[in-house]
């Protein structure tokens, strides 16, 4: 990894880890030569790693292990813990604790098989050691992710090595946490699990456990609250004194144990999705702002004219006045007074008006919940509590939609999930959906990918992109290709982008007399419920995102003697990989399945990324009066759409990453880390 040193570096004291408070790495600021040689060995680097032979040997050896805990009773099962946990941390030779770290495993798959009714395949155990060396683990949507990353969890927590296996929702880290712990305490091992709105002491108890289930959001923000509460700087005698001042009931409140092993769950999710946006604790400054300067830039920017006044850049989600446009506003609020005399801030307040008119819309990027506006997150299709956008956007979307007018606020802390995990002793990530990633995961995060196979052979079948003339003709087009499919017992999940898309499918789909189950931003609470019905007979399904979603849709016999479950994308996404996450839920663990995708010229995506040609073809067909456009040409468009949203994503992410080095180097200048 590109990291050096760490707080009290943790190390082997008589054969035990010793962790100590606040144990994490540090980043050194790197110097032009250290970047370049980190860019030329990004791309071999980050597909080198422990070979599939040697992973499939691996694997061997543990199902052959595997043999003598099954013949031993509970007690004898149960004593096996603290032996195998006194020989991984005594470390010795290669092949003693090679030895050890498969008796672990062999363990773990015994005792999960006996609590769970479950036992490891092959190609789990791969992945799992893959996990535990510290790489990611490409493995196939429906290989079993959360039993696999049990295995390095415990084997890890056993070796004195505390887990935190991270998710991307409450409702995964509790369902884990309950589902996985009766094996964890079965191996003498304590759990924990970080809730929403969890008191601090509660939370402290939680992260002195062994294995610890936790979102990524809540893990970064109580990161962030102790780095305020251990004061001005992190350094490593500040850190001690912190760590003993708080065992000795000081003054430095602090809930977390340092960062011992990360097993991302999603990581690809995390790594690259969310990581464009820092992480900021805020802190209220002041009262909420009078809302007539919001009132009057909302009617501003209703009086502007597109093309003339004003350009959208949909990539950046952003307006910008026209010299023309200018002028305009400034004749419009002439007589306004204040900050609307001032050229800078009333040019500022109008096109923050205007992209929270034609940017930003109810529905796709937020919901009105009890009169508040709350951020849908979309890369995962959830409401993002305590989110607010920035410099003044959220008070004036508050103002357009008539909800109740909050204060700005002012940042007490920030950081990058770039910076945050990889100050982790060992990181480590499991996805099915990392293809394209491999340099970055390295570059960044020194993760190596390593391809799972999967358990059997696939048996989905992909149907190749459709382009329907508009959206009209593309909605209806779903909607009677849904009514088909269930009408002959299939089971059908329909993907869509945004809350608006979902329940206006779902209306029609009503008025064909073929009700549909809906997993959204208004109504996740459900989803659990929902998804555990999707695979029945008939069952229609409709989804905003599946990234992350973590629940299995099993279908029925007689779904999967009719095909399997069938899934619909409605919609492209910006990236392949959320599209690859919906359609992986058919087919799973070499079941039959399918899926097909509708696409329309008018889609977000093609109005963002290819915006001319996106055109064209739309006045192409409507000329020719197609309204439905087979071919090689809609792979085409998506693909070449996709990758240019790819690469402004990943540029994104650098600028993010070279800024947070960049705010890091001053703030420590001045004697503070964050």
């Amino acid at each position: 990894m590109s990291e050096g040193g760490a707080h009290l570096r943790p190390g082997w004291a008589g054969g035990d880890w010793v962790l100590a408070p606040h144990a994490e790495r540090i980043e050194p600021r790197p110097g032009t030569l250290r970047r370049v040689i980190e860019g030329l060995a990004a791309a071999p680097m980050a597909r080198i790693g422990r070979s599939q032979r040697r992973l499939r040997r691996f694997a061997a050896a543990v199902l052959a292990e595997g043999a003598a805990f099954e013949a031993m009773d509970e007690a004898a099962l149960r004593a096996e813990a603290p032996r195998l946990a006194a020989a991984l941390r005594r470390g010795g030779s290669a092949r003693a604790t090679e030895a050890a770290t498969c008796r672990a495993f062999a363990l773990v798959r015994e005792v999960t098989g006996r609590r769970l009714g479950m036992r490891h395949y092959p190609v789990q155990i791969m992945a799992a050691r893959v996990l535990l060396d510290g790489g990611m683990a490409e493995l196939a949507t429906g290989e079993g992710k959360t039993i696999t990353g049990l295995l390095a969890a415990v084997t890890s927590a056993l070796a004195g090595l505390p887990a935190h296996v991270i998710t991307v929702n409450h409702y995964l880290a509790e369902r884990d946490a309950a589902q996985l712990g009766p094996v964890i305490e079965f191996c003498g091992l304590t759990v924990g699990v970080i809730t929403a709105d969890m008191p601090p002491p509660a939370k402290t108890r939680a992260y002195r456990a062994d294995v610890v289930f936790v979102t990524n959001k809540d893990l970064g923000f109580d990161y962030l609250r102790d780095t305020i509460a251990l004061g001005p700087t992190r350094s490593r005698a500040r850190t001690l004194i912190g760590g003993l001042a708080r065992r000795g009931g000081g003054a430095a409140q602090t809930v977390m144990q340092g960062l011992p092993l990360a097993i991302l769950d999603e990581a690809d999710l995390v790594l690259a999705d969310e990581a464009r946006i820092p992480l900021v604790i805020s802190a209220p400054r002041g009262a909420a702002e009078d809302g007539a300067d919001f009132v009057r830039a909302l009617d501003l920017g209703r009086a502007l004219v597109e093309g003339r006044d004003f350009r959208i850049d949909r990539r950046a989600r952003s307006a910008e006045l026209t010299a023309a446009g200018r002028v305009r506003a400034a004749e419009i609020s002439a007589d306004w007074g204040g900050l609307w005399r001032a050229r800078r801030g009333r040019e500022e307040r109008a096109e923050q008006a205007l992209a929270a008119l034609h940017l930003y819309h109810r529905g796709q990027q937020y919901v009105l919940l009890e009169g508040e506006i709350q951020i849908v997150d979309e890369n995962t299709g959830r409401i993002s509590p305590g989110r607010a956008w920035e410099r003044g956007l959220h008070q004036m979307i508050e103002t357009k939609e008539g909800a109740t007018l909050s204060g700005r606020s002012e940042t007490s802390a920030r950081i990058t999930y770039q910076r945050l995990f990889r100050r982790y002793l060992r990181l480590s990530g499991m996805t099915g959906t990392a293809r394209g990633l491999e340099t970055e995961m390295w570059r960044v995060y020194g993760l190596r990918l390593m391809r799972i196979p999967t358990h059997n052979p696939p048996r989905r079948r992909d149907a190749a992109p459709v382009l329907w003339v508009d959206a009209e003709a593309r909605a209806q087009a779903v909607a009677a290709r849904a009514a088909q499919l269930t009408a002959a017992g299939r089971a059908v999940l329909i993907g869509t982008r945004s809350v608006a898309s979902s329940e206006d499918l779902a209306a029609r789909l009503a008025a064909r007399d073929q009700p549909a189950q809906v997993i959204n931003a208004l109504n996740d609470a459900a989803e659990a419920a929902i998804v555990a019905e999707a695979g029945g007979a008939g069952r229609l399904t409709i989804a905003t995102n599946m990234a992350g979603r973590g629940t299995d849709i099993k279908p029925a016999p007689s779904v999967l003697a009719g095909g399997g479950l069938h899934v619909i994308v409605a919609e492209p996404n910006d990236s392949p990989r959320s599209d690859r996450q919906l359609i992986g839920r058919a087919g799973r663990q070499g079941d039959p399945g399918s899926s097909e995708t509708f696409a329309c010229p008018e889609d977000e995506l093609f109005r963002a990324y290819l915006p001319g040609p996106a055109r064209f073809v739309q006045r192409a067909m409507r000329g020719a009066g197609v309204t439905r456009l087979g071919g090689p040409l809609p792979r085409l468009m998506i693909a070449l759409a996709q990758a240019r949203a790819e690469g402004r994503a990943a540029r994104l992410r650098a600028a993010t990453l070279k800024s947070d080095r960049t705010l890091a180097g001053l703030l420590g200048f001045a004697g503070r880390s964050e």
